[in-house]
């Protein structure tokens, strides 16, 4: 059954969707409408899944225009996921901007048919796609092929008028959970990505407004997203002891907070010492309201804190959320236990026991238990590598002097070449050495073991 087809609506009569359903309300299409994602050029058709989940770093971002073609090329020729990722780096915990919802359906319910019959009351834009397991037969725990097993999987796209953040991307699972009690949950993981389907068979849906212009769906207008979820972000952050939040003293990286100069940011897009408004604290009760009390900083560790002055108490976020590339500590595989870089002399130092990692943790405003998450690496000796703490391991190689000042690009000679030079500019040395060594075998074995070390 083939669905690769455009569909171009226009005034269109039937019920609107979620508050828009209720209320009438024309979504805003001033703007130009592009489908925004991430993509990696490594992850390509010929990879697993499994073997693209590894691709990790290097994500780019990318947009395209909302045209039946463009999207469609996209579908065919790229692994994409729908979310803008701090420094191509894709884990959760660098979620930045979500730029679309994308449904996955792979239970064979509902069937492509049963969706489009909900999804023509929608009043947005929308792409489906089939996946490169739809209508595949099922294998057994031997690889035969199940038969008559096959059923339909698909995706669908639903690109939104602005992004939203990672924690309205979950605030918005229960909404299409309960229109869809199948779509895959991992879905609103926020860095999950699509594989590409070179043969995807594609439904293009495409809603104008008056304008002419794709209508996109807003989830906090057309009421995906909750209002109850919408004041709780927008007062005092709520601290939750459950697995699915931050623990008690704990924020994450989409807690938003207000700057001294009173924008507001999210915590995951801070770089760098900043001072705030305590988000935690109650700020009428201050002598200085108006005045920044506190400030978000990086400890040791490459996690981010928020030390608060009327408080005098210290906030660490969440322990998943730390920065490898900012800690200076690592689980040393080789001991099973913290180790940390030592700068003056650019080797490390495990820590003698918990009591000493306690003490260090106290003086350095760091969570305790933030050991669990910190990055783990080997130990090696490798002249070929770059010394220090690097993203998979710890090399005590360190560079002399004599090798940070080697001239890569200088002329080498070979061992006669050195001779000839030898006796050519320096035929007193020459001698001299060949009266030492009796023969020039022996001379060359001597001024190579030299240059090794000196190189």
């Amino acid at each position: 059954m083939s669905h690769n087809i455009g569909v171009q609506d226009s005034n269109i009569s039937t019920d609107s969707f979620g508050q828009a359903i209720e209320n009438g309300i024309e979504p805003d299409t001033t703007n130009q409408k592009y489908f925004i994602y991430s993509w990696h050029p490594k992850v390509t058709a010929d990879l697993s899944k499994q073997e693209g989940g590894k691709i990790t770093r290097g994500w780019i971002l990318d947009k395209t225009s909302w045209q039946e073609d463009k999207i469609i090329e996209v579908i065919r020729t790229r692994s994409y996921l729908p979310s803008e990722l701090n420094d191509g780096y894709k884990i959760k915990s660098n979620v930045r901007n979500v730029f679309a919802y994308s449904l996955d359906f792979d239970k064979g319910s509902p069937t492509i048919e049963e969706f489009k019959a909900k999804a023509e009351r929608w009043r947005f834009s929308w792409v489906l796609h089939t996946t490169t397991n739809h209508m595949k037969n099922k294998k057994d725990k031997d690889g035969n092929e199940i038969p008559d097993s096959a059923i339909e999987k698909f995706r669908v796209i639903i690109p939104l008028d602005e992004p939203i953040s990672l924690s309205a991307l979950e605030a918005s699972s229960s909404f299409w959970e309960k229109m869809f009690p199948t779509v895959d949950p991992t879905c609103f993981d926020g860095n999950r990505y699509f594989m590409v389907n070179p043969n995807a068979e594609v439904l293009f849906k495409s809603i104008t407004g008056v304008d002419d212009s794709p209508v996109f769906l807003n989830p906090f207008r057309d009421g995906v997203i909750s209002d109850s979820f919408m004041k709780k972000k927008t007062g005092r952050p709520k601290l939750s002891k459950s697995n699915n939040t931050a623990a008690e003293g704990e924020f994450s990286p989409d807690t938003e907070v207000m700057l001294k100069d009173g924008n507001m940011v999210l915590v995951g897009d801070i770089k760098d010492k900043t001072e705030i408004f305590c988000p935690f604290c109650d700020h009428t009760t201050r002598q200085h309201p108006d005045k920044a009390n506190a400030f978000i900083d990086f400890n040791n560790a490459g996690q981010m804190y928020i030390s608060c002055s009327s408080e005098a108490k210290t906030y660490w976020i969440e322990m998943n959320a730390i920065i490898p590339e900012k800690s200076k500590l690592f689980f040393n595989e080789d001991v099973g236990f913290v180790a940390r870089l030592d700068e003056k002399s650019g080797s490390y130092k495990v820590f003698k026991n918990n009591d000493d990692w306690l003490s260090y943790c106290h003086h350095n405003n760091i969570k305790p238990d933030c050991k669990t998450y910190l990055p783990r690496r080997m130990i090696i000796f490798d002249p070929q590598e770059p010394s220090g703490l690097q993203a998979e391991f710890f090399n005590i190689f360190q560079k002399s002097s004599y090798l940070d000042n080697d001239e890569n690009n200088s002329v080498k000679y070979s061992q006669v070449e050195s001779l000839g030079r030898m006796k050519e500019y320096m035929p007193t040395i020459y001698a001299v050495m060949m009266n030492v060594f009796g023969n020039e075998e022996y001379l060359l074995r001597f001024l190579n073991w030299n240059a090794v070390i000196l190189q």
